[in-house]
């Protein structure tokens, strides 16, 4: 398995935002979006054994563990490493960008799921099929890069009943938009939309890597 880096942060985002936790980010994308804040995990990283990333989770004191990347369902024993975390008592997060299959991974691990909008480039690349491997732990992200976009997610989330599917995330794809304006968005679509800040970079505005 390919990784980038490994560190303890807080939790910056969703409903488990404001957490202490363990990350594991894996090196490797099948997206590149204009927006991406870590175009360093496309490629590289460190070749590290099932074994080694399994001791170095269980090692640390926190209970969860986010899986990250670039995209962690790219290295085929992702569904392993989550097993053993699960066997071993452990909260696993993925966060993946919606394009691959996420019922690989056991059914106790909590996604984090995108789905790309037009304005990312790749709304082409969503794998239909993972709307309805969802369930109500699990959260949907749309990252926002303008108005139509916003539109277009709001569409999408009412049409897909996501709302009954779990967590519904709209994040402002910086600096295309403006936080404050999707707040605003939000607020006047009158939907049950989280708005989805970075807290983790409020917190270390200048850390450009993990933290």
């Amino acid at each position: 398995m390919k990784i980038v880096e490994t560190f303890e942060s807080i939790q910056g985002e969703g409903r488990h935002a404001g957490l202490p936790m363990t990350f594991i980010r894996f090196s490797g994308c099948n997206l590149r979006c204009k927006y991406c804040d870590t175009d360093y995990a496309w490629e590289g990283g460190t070749q590290k054994s099932l074994d080694d990333i399994t001791r170095l989770c269980l090692s640390m004191p926190w209970k969860h563990i986010q899986l990250t990347g670039g995209e962690p369902l790219l290295q085929p024993e992702l569904p392993e490493l989550c097993a053993r975390l699960i066997e071993s008592r452990k909260m696993v997060l993925l966060e993946t960008n919606g394009t691959m299959d996420i019922s690989r991974v056991p059914k106790h691990v909590i996604k984090i799921m995108d789905i790309k909008t037009p304005g990312s480039g790749y709304e082409s690349m969503n794998d239909p099929l993972n709307i309805y491997r969802l369930d109500f732990k699990d959260d949907v992200k749309f990252v926002i890069t303008s108005r139509d976009d916003f539109d277009w997610a709001c569409e999408r989330s009412t049409a897909l009943k996501l709302f009954n599917r779990g967590g519904v995330l709209f994040s402002a794809a910086s600096p295309l938009v403006k936080p404050s304006d999707l707040a605003q968005w939000i607020i006047r679509a009158g939907l049950p939309v989280r708005f989805n800040p970075q807290v983790h970079r409020q917190i270390w505005p200048d850390q450009p890597r993990g933290k």
